[in-house]
């Protein structure tokens, strides 16, 4: 299945600011997208994480934020974030296990970042570090499986 994603992971290498707290996260879609300044950009990630994500509803203690930063920068840099809002359950490896939860994001202005940009998501749970993440298998990517890649992030090129 194009949209089954992988769970359960044990991601040691996830980049986070404190240390590894979620198992697996990936921007979803879009990978790549040209919007006009006066457009509204919106991004989905999945994420997995034991004990919070399988089954249905939100996990508990859960914060995701979509960053944008200039082209080629990581998103602990000075990037600009945005809270995202529970969507729906995902399936994992198992059709029905429902064991990721996606967010949605969306960014109403666009108008201060025309030009190029890169975006990637970032997830924390009980307000851990952040385990940072780019784009997912469906885009050419590993997501955080791999730690964060500038070359695998999501790109934004905002028009006048």
């Amino acid at each position: 299945d194009a949209d089954a994603d992988a769970d359960a992971d044990s991601d040691s290498d996830a980049d986070t600011d404190d240390g590894v707290l979620i198992d697996y996260c990936h921007i979803q879609w879009p990978c790549s997208q040209t919007l006009s300044a006066e457009d509204v950009f919106t991004s989905y990630g999945w994420f997995y994480h034991p004990d919070r994500t399988p089954g249905v509803g939100q996990g508990a203690g859960v914060e995701v934020e979509l960053g944008i930063g200039a082209d080629g920068t990581s998103p602990e840099l000075d990037w600009d974030w945005t809270t995202c809002t529970y969507n729906e359950d995902k399936d994992g490896l198992v059709p029905d296990d429902l064991a990721n939860d996606e967010y949605a994001c969306a960014i109403e202005s666009l108008g201060s970042i025309v030009g190029t940009n890169d975006f990637a998501m970032r997830v924390r749970v009980d307000e851990g570090g952040w385990t940072y993440c780019d784009l997912g298998p469906e885009c050419g990517g590993s997501g955080s499986s791999d730690g964060y890649n500038v070359e695998t992030a999501g790109h934004l090129e905002v028009t006048p």
